[in-house]
């Protein structure tokens, strides 16, 4: 498939503008949360200039929707083999790839290039749903990720 140069230019500035949130999210300093696991909403990641991979993920996602860019917060591990800890990245879909963008590692890479055992998505865990329920009450923010906030509405419907 031959790109025209409009084509060529959208993938380039959709390129250019994840490089640039990326950028400005890797900006904020990494600090572990002092009392327990708090998730700032993206105003207090400002203000603080620090927060740990889940605040630098839900700045990163916001960044990305004040560019119109549509992301989603993803929970899971970041390699199967050093499996001792969660980890939150963000993911955006365009023209028929997803790619992983993790402000913690300052790394942007297309999903297919990374290997099936890193940035492994954890689906149906009942923590991860209740504290992203709660983050939505506290900051208004929807749209973060779709699988645990369809678990949610449908836990709200019963």
């Amino acid at each position: 498939m031959v790109l025209g140069f409009v084509g060529f230019m959208n993938i380039a500035c959709v390129s250019g503008q994840l490089d640039s949130s990326l950028r400005q999210a890797s900006q904020i300093r990494y600090a572990d949360d002092e009392n327990g696991d708090y998730w700032q909403s993206p105003q207090e990641t400002i203000q603080r200039g620090a927060g740990d991979c889940e605040d630098q993920a839900f700045y990163l996602h916001y960044l990305l929707l004040k560019k119109g860019l549509q992301s989603e917060v993803v929970f899971g591990i970041e390699d199967l083999k050093q499996a001792d800890s969660g980890h939150v990245w963000v993911e955006h879909s365009a023209n028929g790839e997803v790619y992983v963008l993790d402000p913690t590692n300052r790394m942007m890479r297309a999903r297919s290039k990374i290997p099936r055992h890193q940035y492994y998505p954890a689906l149906d865990q009942k923590l991860i749903q209740t504290k992203l329920e709660a983050y939505i009450k506290k900051t208004g923010l929807t749209g973060l990720n779709a699988h645990y906030e369809a678990r949610i509405h449908a836990a709200q419907n019963r």
